[in-house]
């Protein structure tokens, strides 16, 4: 019976870190989509109310979907005394669950955001959605591949496991 309970534990624990692989792999791919729908937000702000980059960064906290805690995270360091666009470098960098194209992206957004004319950061932030689209697209491919690759994996290498095990 401890076999078997044994058994049953490895099953369901490799099955887990299958599922939280794959878990892992969509909060990716949904936090670029929320990246993708802030710099639409940032982009329509400077486009028609040329409100400051705090404000923007205010309002993508609403349309950021699930890359919502970097843009609070932002706003956090904003009201702490850094300058906007470091803040949002900051929260990027300390964000563990964005994927690393996507975060290059951004940040080379905030390098570039205030730079120029209002027509300027609009084209850059065009090629940055771009970008991330892009970027999305490769997540979307690597979710239907590797993730149902790492969850079959998981409950066949517990199934193995606990063969062996009996």
């Amino acid at each position: 019976m401890l076999k078997i309970t044994g058994a049953l534990f490895i099953i369901v624990a490799t099955s887990m870190w299958g599922i939280n692989v794959y878990r892992d792999l969509k909060l990716k791919a949904e936090i670029t989509n929320g990246c993708i729908k802030a710099i639409f937000a940032l982009k329509e702000n400077i486009r028609f109310s040329m409100e400051n980059l705090y404000q923007s960064i205010a309002l993508c906290v609403k349309s950021s979907g699930r890359a919502k805690e970097i843009f609070e995270c932002a706003i956090e360091q904003t009201e702490k005394g850094l300058n906007p666009s470091d803040a949002l470098k900051y929260a990027l960098e300390s964000n563990k669950h964005i994927g690393n194209n996507t975060r290059n992206i951004m940040l080379y957004m905030c390098s570039q955001i205030g730079t120029t004319d209002a027509e300027g950061q609009i084209l850059m932030l065009e090629k940055c959605m771009h970008d991330l689209e892009n970027e999305q697209t490769e997540e979307n491919e690597i979710i239907k591949t590797k993730g149902i690759l790492y969850q079959k994996c998981g409950i066949v290498s517990g199934i193995l496991i606990a063969i062996i095990l009996i």
